[in-house]
């Protein structure tokens, strides 16, 4: 028997899972079929699909937010104390791109607001395929650090998993495309000093608000306020 959910959602994920949810979505559907589930944000209206399982914030194979890369189209947690104010930590997020060097710059995740001087950090995807780190001390400006090497070398749409540490003043950029982290590229330096402490919502799939906007899947989005991925502050899965 063939079934279909489609859902359009005016605040919270909660008109359809009863459970806690972190995210904020102004337009979604809920796409479910036997082995997946999919957030589909701004996109069109689900398919009919056979075997409908249930749902609880994800099924029981991958589930993903799809974002078409429009404006207004993300996910947002809202601020908490343990979201920034460290000195150490590990950003790490599984997506799929679109294009993993894509035609405009793309955002995994943030808490950066750059008009109201509000930049605590943004992991983001540049158009050659390296991964770029802006994290601020009070703010005002802030970091600006790639990687040395890029994921140029990887189809569109590849599931990866890319990741940046810092540990005192250096940043490590790694990526795992299904057998373990390697290095993307050389160790690079930073500053010593806590990051900014701001009112920013985290958000996923977008940079200061509204900007940079990811094009492709988001499967997980995690922070460590650690260098050892020992102290979770984040995971949306």
């Amino acid at each position: 028997m063939s079934k279909e959910i489609s859902v359009a959602l005016s605040s919270r994920l909660s008109e359809v899972y009863s459970g806690q949810d972190p995210y904020f979505l102004s337009q979604a559907h809920l796409v479910l079929d036997a082995d997946r589930g999919v957030l589909k944000s701004g996109g069109t209206a689900a398919s009919h699909l056979d075997a409908i399982p249930t749902w609880e914030n994800q099924a029981t194979g991958t589930s993903y937010l799809y974002l078409p890369g429009i404006s207004g189209n993300r996910a947002t947690i809202p601020d908490a104390a343990d979201l920034d104010g460290w000195g150490n930590f590990t950003f790490e997020v599984t997506a799929a791109a679109d294009d993993w060097t894509p035609s405009a710059q793309r955002a995994f995740l943030s808490k950066y607001n750059s008009g109201a001087d509000d930049r605590s950090y943004s992991f983001l995807l540049l158009t050659t395929g390296v991964l770029r780190l802006i994290w601020s001390k009070n703010g005002e400006g802030g970091e600006v650090k790639d990687s040395t090497a890029n994921l140029s070398a990887y189809s569109n749409g590849t599931l990866l998993t890319v990741r940046v540490v810092r540990t005192g003043t250096s940043l490590v950029f790694s990526v795992d495309s299904g057998s373990g982290f390697a290095q993307l590229g050389d160790p690079v330096s930073t500053i010593a000093d806590t990051v900014y402490a701001g009112p920013e919502d985290v958000v996923v799939g977008a940079s200061d608000r509204t900007d940079s906007q990811w094009k492709g899947n988001i499967s997980r989005a995690r922070i460590w306020s650690d260098a050892t991925q020992t102290t979770k502050v984040l995971d949306i899965d």
